[in-house]
């Protein structure tokens, strides 16, 4: 099915999504006990391009539209709700721009 918002990297994305869930499936327990999302997790989101899937194409992003982003964000949450979250709020922040590196985040260089 298509709509008139659809990206064209639609199926790609949703295919890194849904091959990132089994290591968030297998870091959940270290997620919920950490209360954040462990790191392996985060890079793996960072490595398979889904931490700039909503930034702009001409900050290096693919503009994921609207309804893309949803379903991304709900694969991600059936393998652990962190998941899902965090990539959201990621994207929800993303407009920052400078933010699409969450290693310079971490590092404390934003």
């Amino acid at each position: 099915m298509t709509y008139p918002l659809q990206i064209p990297e639609r199926d790609e994305l949703l295919s890194k999504a849904e091959s990132v869930c089994p290591t968030l499936e297998r870091d959940a327990d270290q997620s919920e006990a950490e209360r954040t999302l462990a790191m392996t997790s985060v890079e793996t989101l960072s490595d398979a391009g889904l931490m700039s899937m909503c930034l702009p194409r001409s900050l290096g992003g693919v503009e994921a539209d609207p309804i893309t982003q949803t379903v991304v964000f709900v694969v991600l949450s059936e393998a652990t709700g962190a998941g899902g979250v965090v990539l959201s709020d990621w994207c929800y922040c993303s407009w920052y721009g400078r933010w699409h590196d969450w290693r310079g985040c971490i590092a404390g260089s934003i």
